[in-house]
């Protein structure tokens, strides 16, 4: 009877479980922080609290992938060796015999200020004015500004501070009105033209500011006030019903649309955009749905200004999809998506893979098909448009035709971990990009690697590929083909078979 109790024994023995601990620290200072709130997701353990050493500690963790998460006041809230705080990019856990998972470090990455003073060109403050950062992403001539930003306002003496922004290159305007006494009819309207760092209307101009993490940098500027005027509009449409609005934006810097000076709505067919300044500018008109339906360039000089707006259609888009191989999901409708920073258009595509957009504002988008899951892009021909980059620039009227081809093989998520030397590392960028058509930026694949080297780049079709793993940067870092093209002599190969069992091996990029 001694051997069957052994082996009954032995089956019902509790399975292993394991410790994960650190210190969460200041990621710039290296300085411990107690009172962090730290919690591991999945794990089934309690949240605990860092003590007076910045220490943490979890016990009887089972094996597995958990994500590590803190948070204290004055930081935001991060997962363990998070990017930057403008993305959520971070490393996992992962607990096994071999694992090591004690005395790690999570280090928080500390918000960074821009701050500054607003004067007026007689040396006055300037009160109650709106600030704006906008953070520049991508590289080389492919540089943009997002509409996203970071906004503050000018107090009683003209100060402002803007918290919490990630590290990074930025843009900051500064818009708003001059307040004046309704009593003083007599006197001459006057406002500040939209204006950006170091005191330039041009946004061409603009001077970058350059964020360190967790350091303060300030951004001062004097405002020269002008004469404002009066935008009358008429809005040339059938059928104006309903909350329609229109707004007034400034050309920003790299093609962008970063500053919305004002918003009116529309009383009947008519509106009035009032304290203008002389500049230039985009009529943006906007129907109930907060969808664009007509847009407007004007050069608003000394003199109040009468304009219509809707009377010229933005570009009509038509597109044919042809799918080659067979679909994962034969029978989902073939949806197509054109979308930008502000707009986007879903459409489903007839059973000879047609659909149309009746009207499209101008911009650049980017081109998505999916039947049940996400089919890979092989090729975009453009008629009426340009293309850079795998995005359509889209012009401000006129017939575009796309002609897409699209490959239905199945993709598959791709496994993989990142080396350094022999040993695999975690908190690494792996990135993926197509040897064939590396100027196509918005097939590129990114992922960063967890605790014990491994990663996954999700929905990959089959192809030949070049492989890099960054220790630093941000994947918009890396989304450019001028960045590829000048690090394509350190990539490694890898040809992507369509076995979903297949795992890659990518080592650190030398840079």
């Amino acid at each position: 009877m001694i051997v069957p109790i052994l082996v009954f024994a032995w089956f019902f023995q509790p399975a292993p479980t394991f410790i994960v601990s650190g210190t969460v620290v200041n990621r710039v200072t290296g300085k411990p922080l107690s009172n962090a709130h730290v919690s591991l997701g999945g794990a089934q353990v309690d949240p605990v609290v860092t003590d007076a050493d910045g220490r943490f500690r979890f016990e009887g963790v089972k094996q597995g992938k958990f994500s590590l998460v803190a948070e204290r006041q004055g930081f935001a809230r991060q997962g363990y060796r998070q990017r930057s705080l403008a993305i959520d990019f971070s490393t996992g856990i992962v607990t096994g015999e071999h694992e090591s998972t004690e005395d790690l470090v999570f280090g928080l990455i500390p918000g960074a200020v821009i701050t500054g003073s607003v004067t007026d060109t007689p040396g006055m403050p300037v009160q109650g004015l709106t600030v704006r950062a906008y953070r520049v992403v991508g590289g080389g001539s492919q540089r943009r500004v997002p509409t996203a930003f970071w906004s503050g306002a000018t107090d009683d003496r003209g100060q402002y501070r803007i918290p919490s922004l990630p590290a990074g290159l930025f843009v900051v305007a500064f818009s708003g009105r001059i307040w004046q006494n309704p009593d003083l009819p007599a006197s001459v309207p006057m406002t500040y033209p939209a204006t950006y760092f170091p005191g330039t209307t041009a946004a061409e101009r603009a001077a970058l500011v350059s964020v360190e993490m967790g350091k303060e940098v300030r951004a001062d500027v004097v405002l020269a006030p002008v004469s404002a005027v009066q935008v009358q509009g008429h809005v040339v449409l059938p059928d104006v019903k309903g909350n329609f609005y229109v707004t007034l934006t400034t050309p920003g810097p790299f093609g962008s649309e970063p500053i919305v000076g004002m918003r009116t709505p529309v009383v009947g067919s008519e509106f009035v955009l009032r304290d203008v300044p002389e500049g230039h500018y985009f009529v943006n008109l906007w129907d109930a749905q907060n969808r664009p339906v007509g847009r407007r360039v004007v050069d608003v000089g000394s003199s109040d200004t009468a304009i219509t707006i809707g009377e010229t259609p933005f570009a009509q888009v038509s597109e044919k999809v042809e799918i080659r191989g067979t679909p994962r999901s034969p029978t989902s409708p073939t949806v197509l998506r054109l979308f930008s920073d502000t707009t986007q258009a879903v459409r489903v595509l007839d059973a000879e893979g047609r659909a149309s957009v009746d009207a499209l504002p101008p911009g650049q988008y980017e081109v998505s098909i999916t039947k049940g899951t996400s089919l890979a892009l092989i090729s975009i021909e453009v008629d009426g448009a340009t293309q850079s980059s795998g995005r359509l620039n889209i012009p401000e009227t006129g017939s575009v035709h796309l002609s897409i081809i699209a490959d239905a093989t199945a993709s598959y998520d791709i496994a993989g971990h990142v080396f350094r030397g022999d040993k695999p590392e975690g908190g690494l960028l792996a990135m993926l990009v197509s040897k064939t058509n590396w100027d196509n930026v918005t097939s590129y694949r990114f992922d960063q690697s967890d605790s014990d080297g491994s990663f996954t780049w999700r929905a990959v079709p089959s192809g030949e590929y070049l492989m890099f793993a960054f220790e630093n940067g941000e994947p918009l870092d890396y989304a450019s083909s001028e960045v590829i093209r000048a690090l394509a002599p350190k990539s490694q190969r890898v040809n992507i078979t369509g076995d979903p069992k297949q795992i890659v091996t990518v080592q650190l990029t030398a840079r």
